[in-house]
């Protein structure tokens, strides 16, 4: 899984790296700058338990770049549940834009955790909730155990 931890960092720092994401100044914040990562869908024979700390990582990644302001889980679920949306079973890219937009986020980092045989596939799309357009897409596997 350690292999797969690494992945993750590496295809982060492809999805906010300066080419998709201009520096702002602090003062002009607009919610194109904010961003939102959903948990990762667990695809096949995978515990769901790994879902969570994977997007947690991811989450941090993308707040270590500083090239967003990401929107805290907690936060997340408080407004989704105030709007009765309910995110389960929401792995579409549609829906997680209509998410997005009820978040008030300009981006959303959607993606998947699957293992096939003893290789596990990794895949994150970063999405513009404006347009609904995939903007990035990064995939990497990883031949490992979970404990590794």
């Amino acid at each position: 899984m350690c292999c797969c931890l690494t992945a993750i960092l590496s295809l982060l720092l492809l999805l906010v790296s300066p080419s998709f994401a201009a520096e702002k100044p602090a003062s002009t914040v607009r919610i194109a700058d904010y961003l939102a990562v959903f948990d990762l869908e667990v695809v096949g024979q995978i515990e769901q338990s790994l879902s969570r700390p994977l997007s947690d990582s991811v989450r941090r990644e993308v707040v270590k770049s500083g090239k967003y302001k990401v929107m805290e889980r907690g936060q997340m679920d408080k407004i989704l549940r105030e709007q009765a949306f309910q995110m389960t079973g929401c792995v579409a890219k549609e829906c997680a834009v209509e998410a997005g937009q009820l978040l008030g986020a300009g981006k959303v980092i959607i993606g998947s955790l699957g293992l096939v045989g003893k290789t596990y596939y990794l895949s994150l799309s970063q999405v513009n909730v404006e347009t609904g357009e995939t903007e990035v897409v990064e995939e990497e596997m990883c031949k490992c155990e979970v404990d590794g």
